[in-house]
């Protein structure tokens, strides 16, 4: 495991692109920092693809449209759960389902 210098949180990256070196019940990488309040769950495209119930390429076309925020971890591209939540409401309030 490697640790990050590009951060000033001690965040550290592994081989297989997760954040903080732990994994969540799904098998999906988390951040966490040292705070109890900040944690981010970070996912894979494939993961919001199946959590959205769409292909996968649907989910790079908002990426590259800027419809939906990602970071990329080396070559890893991640999706935060909270964003991905946020993505979904803004769609729901767009289409009047709220």
């Amino acid at each position: 495991m490697t640790t990050s210098s590009h951060s000033s949180t001690s965040e550290s990256i592994g081989r297989r692109g997760g954040v903080g070196g732990t994994r969540g019940a799904s098998g999906s990488p988390q951040e966490t920092a040292t705070d109890d309040a900040f944690v981010v769950q970070l996912i894979t495209v494939e993961e919001a693809a199946r959590r959205l119930s769409i292909a996968r390429s649907h989910v790079y076309r908002y990426l590259e449209r800027g419809e939906l925020p990602s970071l990329l971890i080396g070559r890893c591209r991640r999706v935060a759960v909270q964003d991905l939540e946020e993505f979904v409401r803004r769609r729901r309030v767009a289409a009047g389902i709220v």
